[in-house]
């Protein structure tokens, strides 16, 4: 399992029109969106390098992997979660902490976007392996008999 918790710092959405053919679009949410993307790999590899010393934890972790994230946000603007997700798949990609974010690899994902309570941006990421999602579903389970 990985885990991953930041503050803080806004997630940036992914916007529509990011190339146009080959380059970058110059637009401003779409240099927004690249900015935030960098600092939010930053953050991921800075974490990476204290579980690989801490913990001995290999990466990319191995497929098929389950993602989950729980993000609070500070204003009111409407936001497709969806491109939350995807930003956050692509920073966890460009990171090195998953090799893909395609449907093999992630096949099953959780999210939950909302402003309650919130006094500053957060981010929490949990990435299971499905074995052990699959093992825990079964032990609780077992529990309820």
């Amino acid at each position: 399992m990985y885990r991953f918790v930041a503050y803080g710092t806004e997630i940036v959405p992914k916007p529509v029109r990011l190339y146009r053919g080959k380059k970058y679009s110059q637009s401003k949410q779409a240099i927004r969106y690249l900015n935030n993307q960098e600092l939010w790999i930053r953050y991921i590899q800075n974490d990476m390098l204290h579980k690989r010393q801490e913990m001995f934890q290999e990466f990319p972790l191995p497929p098929p992997l389950s993602l989950g994230f729980v993000y609070h946000m500070l204003h009111n603007r409407r936001i497709d979660r969806t491109n939350i997700e995807k930003a956050i798949e692509d920073a966890l990609v460009k990171a090195g902490v998953i090799e893909d974010d395609n449907v093999h690899v992630v096949p099953d994902s959780h999210r939950i976007v909302t402003r309650q309570g919130a006094k500053d941006y957060w981010l929490m990421i949990e990435l299971k392996t499905i074995d052990n999602l699959y093992d825990e579903v079964i032990k609780r389970n077992q529990k309820g008999d």
